[in-house]
């Protein structure tokens, strides 16, 4: 008996390796950037500044910003979206805003998205003149999550480009010498998966080639975000700091909307 013993855990003991190499692996889940894309319908942006991440291919969103400001993002790829923004006429002679940009998410692992964007705004006088002020920029944004649920992310930019006129009684299109900038640094604090809390700054910059001279003020956005696959909302503030005076002491209010559509939800 103790002979058939050894001769059956021999057997067993090299059998068993060719038995386990049949089993496949297990399936790895989504990533940190993956899970935080699919909570949120506004993924692709913070309160004011822009993020890495896109809304993913097939989807749309419609983004309404102070209640007078309507947006409408389409994702043509998992990695490249275009957006279109404009101002409602809600007062008589309100100054039109156009904006279009596309963004392209040139890089991604699990922690981490980069992309860059291309951004053209302008705003024209509605009120019987043909004076216009714009901006045409180029910008890199970076969203790293510290976490494996994608709720805790550090999120980064930096942006330049010009300025231009059109108009003024001129009857031509000036640009402005030197460029402008601006240096964006944020923070997601997720609250689990339906909210989460914004923290960002921005200071804005100018160069004229030879000379950098940055902003005595830096922008600061904070409040909390109602996040959901079809759905988010935020409420919060916007602060100038630094040599300014604010009447405001949180800063002035901010909301926001998102609605999001496609790609299977």
């Amino acid at each position: 008996m103790p002979r058939a013993l050894t001769v059956l855990a021999l057997a067993l003991l090299f059998a068993a390796p060719p038995a386990l190499a049949d089993v496949p692996p297990p399936a790895s889940g989504p990533s940190a950037a993956e899970r935080a894309r699919d909570r949120d319908a506004s993924v692709d942006r913070g309160f004011l500044m822009a993020h890495a991440e896109t809304l993913g291919e097939g989807r749309w969103s419609i983004n309404s910003y102070e209640l007078f400001l309507l947006g409408v993002t389409y994702g043509f790829s998992d990695d490249f979206q275009a957006s279109f923004t404009t101002s409602l006429p809600i007062v008589e002679d309100m100054p039109l805003l156009l904006s279009f940009a596309g963004k392209w998410a040139f890089f991604r692992s699990p922690t981490t998205v980069m992309a860059a964007r291309a951004m053209i705004a302008w705003v024209t006088d509605t009120g019987g003149g043909d004076d216009t002020i714009g901006a045409f920029t180029g910008a890199v944004f970076v969203d790293h999550y510290l976490d494996a649920d994608g709720l805790f992310a550090l999120h980064g930019g930096l942006t330049v480009g010009g300025a231009f006129g059109a108009g003024f009684s001129t009857g031509g299109v000036q640009v402005v010498d030197g460029a402008i900038l601006a240096v964006e640094l944020g923070v997601t604090l997720g609250l689990g998966d339906s909210a989460k809390i914004y923290i960002e700054g921005q200071l804005p910059g100018f160069t004229d080639g030879e000379d950098l001279a940055f902003a005595k003020v830096v922008f600061v956005n904070y409040g909390v975000r109602f996040t959901g696959r079809t759905i988010s909302g935020d409420v919060g503030f916007m602060r100038p700091v630094g040599d300014v005076d604010d009447p405001f002491v949180l800063g002035w209010p901010f909301v926001a909307l998102s609605a999001r559509f496609g790609g299977g939800e």
